[in-house]
């Protein structure tokens, strides 16, 4: 009766009730209690585990080739030592062919792949292998030893698929990068959630892998082509890096997707019906906005991270944060840059509220001597500067800085005759500060040296323009819409840095002031602010230079800001 009692126990404990398990347990039992095992098995630190010949030829199929098991001199006959494996995975691996389970851990959840790989025991190993990324441990996982014994298992395995993928950056530098099957480096390359900074990265990568065993490679060029983005690449990447790579111009079928597209973007065919058919985006080009919800629930306001996925032309809810319902919110800190917020009437203040993201905390700072309408503001690093605007005493020159090691604000080089409502941008290690009005709106454009205090002149823009939007990109600085003289505004241009120039653009489908601006893998996102059917968001087209009507904002009631 008492074993029936423990045999009841261990099933229920590890969920086993088959007459065949029912043996199993008398087995365990009588290996616990050393009656008739017939074998032993050494660990390489010298302890004895006394087993059941046929259980263990039955359970390890390494024995099952091992031709000396049952031919040893007489003296060793029934002894085999393990000493290829840890000790400790030795006793774990032997409990689990009469158990059926491992108790893992961080400490030995590697060893036990090792051992299960040595012991050609298929289904722990995979079992291990699942194990072995709930700890997504970089170290072990991007080793390269490691990389050889789970490789084969990669494709099946999701943990795996997801790890590679999210942490692709960093594992494309390993060598261990090197030794990916083509099925598995296929697998992690296609998937939407790869997390790479442009397509331009994907190809270089693959190109890394084919190069590393050219000769034996060189004839996947079409399987790995065939899961590039391309029309996520600029024209100068598809010309100067796609069709001057001789395994890639000399494939017939690559060729004729380069032309394809090619062909695609000459006829003038809109780029996003190109992408959706054939191109689909990466999680991280997607269209992204946070939103601010004041009114979510009483004392509670809530931030939400949405995209907007172009296959099924819907808004997909990300993540959203809670924060205590608080007023003159300056802007929302996510991935340690500052996002904000062109609120009019927090013009009028010197301090504001950041809503941490990160850090999921509410800070409210003083980030000026006092309030000034109309000013501009511009992070950099882990300070926050602010420009002209107007404060009580009249002035509209001053410029200081806050810092957020030293919660303290310094005055700074005031800008040169002052402005009011202007825009900034960061570039470099410099702010420029663009447009804006005194007794009229401003042509002006100005460049301030954070590592010097000083400022410059740079050349005018075209138009004159106030509470206009800006954003750097590489060697420019895109500057949109804006108010001036006649109401808001739907023309645009660029600033190019290098060579001090301004340079029209196209103008907007709608006209639009104090916008929010992103730009996504050769996309600029014009979210929100006042003007011509601010729901509706504007995408620019970097490569084809026109516009397009994008996405609508589902509610305009909530504060939307591009990321």
């Amino acid at each position: 009766m008492e074993k029936e009692d423990e045999y009841s126990e261990w099933c229920g404990k590890f969920n086993r009730s088959s007459q065949s398990l029912k043996m199993m347990y008398q087995l365990k039992k009588m290996r616990e209690n050393n009656e008739m095992c017939d074998f032993i098995i050494k660990s390489s630190d010298g302890r004895e585990f006394h087993v059941h010949k046929l259980v263990v030829h039955a359970s390890i199929p390494y024995f099952n080739s091992f031709n000396t098991f049952y031919s040893h001199d007489e003296n060793h006959k029934d002894i085999v030592t393990l000493d290829m494996l840890s000790p400790k995975a030795t006793e774990l691996i032997i409990d689990y062919i009469y158990d059926g389970k491992i108790q893992y851990n961080k400490d030995i959840v590697l060893d036990i792949v090792y051992a299960s790989d040595y012991l050609q025991m298929e289904s722990l190993k995979n079992e291990a292998i699942k194990e072995l990324f709930n700890y997504e441990d970089k170290d072990m996982l991007f080793n390269e030893k490691v990389m050889a014994v789970i490789e084969a298992s990669i494709l099946t395995n999701d943990k795996a698929m997801k790890f590679y993928a999210i942490n692709f950056c960093e594992f494309s530098e390993k060598e261990s990068f090197c030794i990916l099957s083509l099925n598995s480096l296929i697998g992690i390359l296609e998937k939407d959630y790869l997390d790479v900074p442009s397509e331009e990265f994907v190809f270089d990568s693959a190109m890394k892998w084919m190069y590393f065993d050219y000769e034996n490679r060189k004839q996947f060029v079409l399987n790995i082509f065939s899961i590039l983005r391309i029309a996520f690449l600029d024209y100068s990447i598809i010309f100067d890096k796609l069709l001057t790579e001789p395994i890639i111009i000399h494939n017939e079928e690559t060729r004729k997707k380069i032309y394809h597209y090619l062909r695609v973007c000459l006829e003038g065919s809109p780029k996003f019906e190109y992408i959706q058919n054939y191109s689909p985006e990466r999680n991280n080009y997607q269209l992204t906005c946070l939103s601010i919800d004041s009114s979510y629930r009483q004392n509670v306001a809530c931030v939400n991270m949405k995209k907007f996925v172009l296959k099924s032309k819907m808004w997909h809810s990300h993540f959203y944060e809670l924060f205590h319902k608080t007023d003159h919110i300056t802007g929302i800190k996510y991935n340690n840059k500052i996002y904000f917020l062109q609120y009019e009437e927090n013009e009028d203040y010197g301090s504001g509220v950041i809503l941490d993201i990160d850090q999921q905390t509410t800070k409210r700072k003083t980030f000026s001597s006092g309030p000034r309408s109309g000013r501009c503001m511009a992070q950099f690093e882990d300070k926050i500067f602010t420009i002209g605007g107007l404060d009580m005493q009249g002035r509209n020159n001053l410029v200081e800085c806050y810092s957020f090691r030293d919660n303290k604000i310094t005055s700074l080089a005031p800008i040169p005759s002052g402005v009011i409502n202007a825009t900034s941008v960061v570039h470099g290690n410099h702010i420029y500060v663009i447009g804006g009005q005194l007794a009229q709106p401003l042509r002006i454009a100005r460049r301030y040296f954070i590592l010097t205090n000083s400022w410059e002149d740079i050349n005018q823009m075209y138009y004159p323009r106030y509470k206009a939007s800006a954003i750097a990109h590489r060697k420019q600085i895109f500057v949109i819409g804006g108010r001036n003289y006649n109401g808001v505004l739907n023309n645009c241009e660029v600033y190019d840095v290098e060579s001090d120039n301004w340079t029209i653009i196209p103008n907007m489908p709608y006209k639009r002031a104090a916008a929010s601006l992103s730009i996504r893998q050769n996309f600029l996102h014009v979210v929100g602010g006042y003007g011509e059917s601010s729901e509706q968001i504007m995408q620019y087209d970097l490569l084809q230079c026109r516009w397009y009507e994008g996405p609508i904002l589902e509610d305009l009631n909530l504060l939307h800001i591009a990321v």
